[in-house]
């Protein structure tokens, strides 16, 4: 089992508030995404000028993972008027699922996960964290990992990353926001 001792999380609630406090997918809920998106690219500016001790900058050595608390659908959290079970799935298969962006060591590059039709819940980006970390999911989790997005589906991300000053030099970023269902 690998173990890292850089794991970095940024959580911002900013989406999450605009698409409750207006809709998913409204111009206020995409005005957030974009302050979101030069943060990141901020973030991802810092690790491309820094230099490892091999030289290779800390992007190339970074786990991005880009991922939302829940997905959406108008303003509601799965919610429906009346018994009506057919809005009731629909709304909870909107909030479920969530979209994730992946870029690191060991993924691949450009991989569609809505071509292949698979649909990501928050478990799954559990189970596949682990995994990229090299540590093995709890007894009681549920889950899956997405065995797909890796480039060598059963190495784990980690493996790619290199070892300075005795530590694993890999971070692990996870930004959550809340996308539109439909993204």
């Amino acid at each position: 089992m690998r173990v890292t001792k850089n794991i970095s999380c940024y959580i911002s609630a900013r989406v999450d508030k605009a698409g409750h406090e207006h809709c998913w997918g409204c111009k206020e809920y995409y005005d957030e995404l974009k302050v979101i998106d030069g943060y990141i690219q901020g973030i991802t500016k810092a690790l491309n000028e820094t230099k490892t001790s091999q030289g290779k900058t800390m992007l190339d050595e970074t786990l991005m993972m880009v991922v939302s608390d829940h997905g959406g659908y108008t303003n509601i959290h799965g919610e429906c008027n009346g018994p009506n079970t057919e809005c009731l799935s629909f709304t909870m298969t909107a909030t479920m699922n969530v979209p994730l962006l992946l870029r690191g060591p060991g993924i691949k590059k450009n991989y569609n996960m809505s071509a292949s039709k698979t649909y990501v819940a928050n478990r799954d980006v559990v189970q596949t964290a682990l995994h990229a970390l090299g540590l093995e999911k709890g007894q009681y989790m549920t889950g899956k990992v997405l065995h797909e997005v890796f480039k060598e589906p059963e190495v784990a991300a980690v493996s790619k990353a290199r070892f300075i000053n005795g530590f694993q030099q890999l971070l692990f970023m996870c930004v959550l926001l809340s996308f539109p269902y439909y993204l």
